[in-house]
């Protein structure tokens, strides 16, 4: 199911057929988007366990993350210079926005990196 969500086409496709399912009503929820908010059944911390490039991945994401890691993430994203071009935006990345993004490369890093012939 993971990797259905995750294409854009599949959730297209879905997000249409809900659409087109709630213009007939009379009292309707008309869907926008669709968010992929599931995870691959992997077993993270037995793969952090693992001597290969997910392991590695893993064990080097949760040294960067230790401790403190939203303000990790805030003092390398202000070490860029890119960052200045935001401006007022920068004050919309919340702590709990970093978090997500956070968690999220953390699945997407192991994703990629497992490649889409590895048993999930």
């Amino acid at each position: 199911m993971h990797r259905l969500c995750t294409q854009d086409g599949v959730r297209k496709l879905w997000l249409q057929e809900s659409q087109s399912e709630e213009k007939s009503k009379s009292i309707f929820v008309m869907p926008y988007r669709m968010m992929c908010n599931t995870r691959p059944s992997i077993n993270l911390a037995e793969r952090r366990l693992l001597s290969d490039v997910v392991g590695d991945y893993l064990r080097a994401y949760d040294d960067m993350v230790d401790g403190n890691a939203v303000q990790t993430v805030r003092q390398i994203l202000a070490e860029r210079p890119e960052f200045k071009r935001l401006g007022v935006y920068a004050d919309l990345l919340s702590d709990g926005l970093l978090l997500r993004a956070l968690k999220r490369c953390e699945i997407e890093g192991v994703t990629v990196l497992m490649g889409a012939n590895d048993e999930h």
